[in-house]
């Protein structure tokens, strides 16, 4: 399983998600669904993202997945 996701959604997610579950006034799901998502691989789908962080692959081509 893999979280897919285009160059935006990913620099959202990674703004938030790779430090969610140190904030203890973030719910209980919340602060959970941090460490899941950090574990996960991500796919991010994008021709200008020269490098992705937290464990994501960039793929140019969307006809060529990792």
């Amino acid at each position: 399983m893999r979280f897919l996701a285009g160059r935006r959604s990913h620099e959202l997610m990674s703004g938030f998600w790779p430090t969610a579950d140190a904030d203890p006034d973030n719910p209980a799901p919340i602060r959970e669904f941090a460490g899941i998502w950090r574990r996960m691989p991500k796919v991010v789908y994008s021709r200008t993202l020269a490098r992705a962080d937290w464990g994501a692959t960039v793929v140019r081509d969307a006809r060529s997945t990792p």
